[in-house]
């Protein structure tokens, strides 16, 4: 009997499968579906002592806010502030305090929501009106707000500025001015106290590969080297040894935008990026987080189907297996910068785009606007 001969084109379209197969089994949910509260998530604010401040909209656009029982992973309403936009920013200065600023509409606003208290009281008026912005609390409890965009503006301009708030003494006083105006941007404070801002969009212009060092010590702002990848939409996290890691994103902005695999790592040490080793797979609006043992945690984000390429057959195949890749993701992925490599973590049991990552006493929690909680166990 004639044994039938496996062709070329028999064998390449048995390997395409295969991959494409194993790509769908290893998508299936590992993690643990948890309530999230039932609206728009806006921010996702952690406090010192483990617990978590949600704050968002309802259907009907009113403002929302519950508090996260970490031990438990439920959550409470709390009383919201009397008004919340799109695009602010929440930070904690303590364990019952926390600073909202800006956002869509009401860029100057800013307010502290006391948790003890149960009340949200005005404070000094921020000098520039933001929206989309970073802020991140310094050493010394103060917060620096940087970039945005300015939503009292015809054109929504971008913001080049830098200020600080000091809730000793209420008071909002200038930081400097970054090498170029930009939102979407990520900051990121270092081991050494100074901050580093980078890539974002300067509409009008350009995404941008410029990077600034804030330095609170001395109250200077300088510009660092170029990063060698223009980036917006990526995410940044500091490491242990010192040194930031800088992940995915893209190089245009709308849901066209091509991802970004390609990783650096920024040593202040030294003031220069090194390539890291690339994600495995494409993200922007990706999740990002650095666990106590030292490795980086990244969770779902933005993937677009090649419309070339080898890579064109295998999502092809996918999608007649009901697997679509493109668009928000369910995949993780784990960096261990003591080797420069990644690895996959656990699937999630739905796509995530933008999310916020929390640790917990026994669980990494994922959320993201209008979708479920992930939990996973430690990792």
């Amino acid at each position: 009997m004639t044994r039938p001969r496996l062709t070329i084109a028999a064998l390449v379209a048995a390997i395409t499968l295969g991959a494409a197969l194993g790509a769908w089994l290893a998508s299936r949910p590992t993690s643990t579906t948890v309530a999230a509260p039932e609206g728009r998530l806006l921010s996702l604010t952690p406090l010192p002592d483990g617990r978590a401040l949600w704050l968002g909209l309802d259907a009907e656009g009113a403002p929302m806010a519950s508090l996260l029982d970490p031990e438990h992973l439920t959550w409470a309403p709390r009383k919201p502030p009397p008004a919340l936009n799109p695009g602010h920013s929440a930070t904690a200065l303590d364990a019952n305090r926390i600073l909202i600023v800006g956002g869509q509409g009401r860029g100057h606003r800013a307010m502290i929501l006391h948790l003890s208290l149960d009340r949200t009281i005005e404070v000094a008026t921020a000098p520039s009106a933001r929206a989309y912005h970073t802020a991140t609390r310094l050493w010394n409890g103060d917060i620096l707000l940087a970039g945005g965009l300015d939503p009292e503006a015809d054109d929504m301009e971008a913001s080049e500025t830098l200020e600080i708030y000091d809730p000793a003494k209420n008071t909002w006083y200038p930081a400097g001015r970054m090498s170029s105006p930009r939102h979407l941007h990520t900051a990121t404070l270092l081991n050494d106290g100074r901050v580093l801002i980078a890539g974002g969009v300067s509409p009008g212009c350009c995404i941008l590969a410029t990077a600034d060092l804030y330095d609170p010590a001395t109250g200077a702002l300088s510009p660092a080297p170029d990063m060698a990848h223009e980036r917006v939409s990526h995410q940044a996290v500091a490491l242990p040894d010192g040194r930031a890691l800088i992940i995915g994103g893209a190089t245009m902005v709308g849901a066209a935008a091509p991802p970004l695999s390609a990783s650096e790592l920024f040593d202040p040490r030294t003031n220069a990026w090194t390539p890291a080793a690339p994600l495995p797979e494409a993200r922007c609006d990706l999740g990002a987080l650095t666990l106590p043992d030292g490795r980086v945690l990244t969770a779902g984000g933005w993937w677009r189907r090649p419309t070339s390429g080898p890579l064109r057959t295998l999502t092809r195949i996918q999608q007649r297996l009901g697997v679509d890749p493109e668009g928000p993701q369910r995949s993780t992925a784990l960096y261990d910068p003591s080797d420069d490599t990644w690895s996959d973590g656990p699937s999630l049991n739905q796509p995530h785009l933008n999310p916020s990552i929390l640790l917990t006493p026994r669980h990494l929690l994922i959320l993201s606007p209008y979708t479920a909680a992930d939990a996973l166990s430690p990792l």
